[in-house]
């Protein structure tokens, strides 16, 4: 993650998070989509870029696949060297200079990071310029149409009553403001709304191109209000290729 996570709580809530049964369904779904864009391979080159502890890119690095990770958060970057010690991990402000030469990588991703990076066209330049001429980077954001500030899930009083589940309530009026405070597993977290266009611009200044887009949910209903719930009516994720 980037620069709102370099306090020890928020770090520590990204964590408690990714170890929560919504973390592991959040992970089984991007993962999923991810690896379907990187096969088994016997080199590819992918940076995951502001990756927290790198739980992404230890799953990528089993296909056969070069991985590097990097992220702002020394915390994250501790707990990561302890989880994942084959995972090759440096220190990174995606908005200054990289430690990697560039045109080094096959890929990068930025993997549900954008909205804790306030200069994100800075941030996918400096990407851009370590991947080849022809390589991919790859973005997973939250839906902007979807998620918070543009909707949350509420419930009202008649709803608790009933024993019915909280349903996705939308703001009438778009947000206009991108600096935002968001609550993350009960921390409250500095970050940015972008809209669609806004990634799509920013990718632009860089020099990549959409490739494609997806929308992504879970296969899989729920009974309770957990994120296979939510993600099974929703596709609460968007994943965007983009090439160079």
């Amino acid at each position: 993650m980037e620069k709102g996570y370099q306090e020890r709580a928020a770090a520590q809530s990204y964590m408690a998070f990714l170890d929560s049964a919504n973390g592991r369904i959040q992970q089984q779904i991007i993962f999923d989509a991810i690896s379907e864009l990187f096969p088994k391979t016997d080199g590819t080159a992918i940076l995951d870029a502001a990756g927290g502890i790198g739980w992404l890119a230890a799953k990528l690095k089993t296909g056969g696949n070069r991985i590097y990770a990097c992220d702002f958060s020394r915390t994250l970057i501790a707990a990561g060297q302890r989880r994942f010690p084959a995972v090759e991990f440096s220190h990174c402000d995606l908005t200054g200079p990289l430690p990697y030469p560039d045109g080094f990588f096959d890929a990068a991703i930025l993997n549900m990071a954008a909205p804790d990076i306030a200069e994100l066209s800075a941030a996918l330049k400096n990407l851009a310029a370590k991947i080849k001429m022809g390589g991919r980077l790859v973005m997973t954001v939250p839906n902007p149409y979807l998620t918070y500030p543009v909707a949350v899930w509420k419930r009202s009083i008649a709803d608790a009553i009933l024993g019915r589940k909280p349903r996705l309530r939308f703001n009438r009026v778009y947000p206009a403001k991108k600096n935002i405070v968001r609550e993350f597993n009960g921390k409250k977290i500095s970050s940015h709304f972008y809209t669609l266009d806004d990634y799509l611009a920013a990718a632009r200044q860089a020099g990549v191109s959409l490739f494609n887009m997806r929308k992504l949910k879970s296969q899989t209903d729920s009974g309770r209000f957990d994120l296979s719930y939510q993600m099974f009516r929703y596709p609460l994720i968007l994943l965007m290729e983009f090439r160079k």
